[in-house]
């Protein structure tokens, strides 16, 4: 039995992975989907052209947090939330995937590195601020470091080292490879 995760399923780029990988192991293993937002499975289909339905993928969607409601916003907050629900449901499954970056499930997993959102020194330095107060949120220090300590306690880590050579690590281009191994040393 496998999982494929992701905090909140859509119409974007990892998205479509996690469809297209669901898909992909559907006919050999037991797969579900696992993820915060109300996922329909025929609507993945339309968006990304996979047959999720016909293939017998399943969905789960733990109990989610009112605080993580909107797609758009509190990314670490969300991500936080949602690491510890994935904990929560991650013992049911033999592989856990995660579809968009790194998700401490507990025990070794495969992770898919999508964006560096989850790393604030690699996020401050290529990722543009949004406007308006969002903005003040994504930039500032002072404002940043008290809302990510905060997700950090949330989101209670397992104390697991995600890079420690147990958990296979994925890029989704070259340069992200690069800065993985750059940074981490995981290549």
């Amino acid at each position: 039995r496998m999982a494929v995760v992701h905090p909140w399923l859509a119409a974007g780029g990892s998205e479509a992975t996690a469809a297209w990988t669901a898909q992909a192991l559907a006919p050999l293993y037991a797969v579900d989907l696992v993820t915060l937002g109300g996922v329909d499975l025929a609507d993945l289909d339309r968006v990304h052209g996979t047959q999720l339905v016909a293939s017998g993928v399943g969905r789960v969607v733990p109990r989610r947090n009112r605080l993580c409601a909107h797609p758009h916003y509190g990314d670490a907050l969300r991500c936080a939330v949602f690491n510890r629900l994935v904990r929560r449901v991650a013992p049911r499954y033999g592989v856990v995937i995660s579809a968009y970056n790194l998700c401490d499930v507990g025990f070794p997993a495969v992770h898919l590195v999508a964006d560096f959102s989850w790393d604030e020194d690699i996020r401050r330095a290529h990722d543009v601020a949004p406007k308006g107060a969002r903005g003040w949120f994504h930039r500032s220090a002072l404002l940043r470091r008290p809302y990510l300590s905060w997700c950090r306690r949330l989101g209670r880590p397992s104390g697991r080292g995600l890079f420690g050579g147990q958990d296979m690590i994925l890029a989704n281009s070259k340069w992200t490879g690069r800065v993985l191994a750059q940074r981490w040393g995981v290549e």
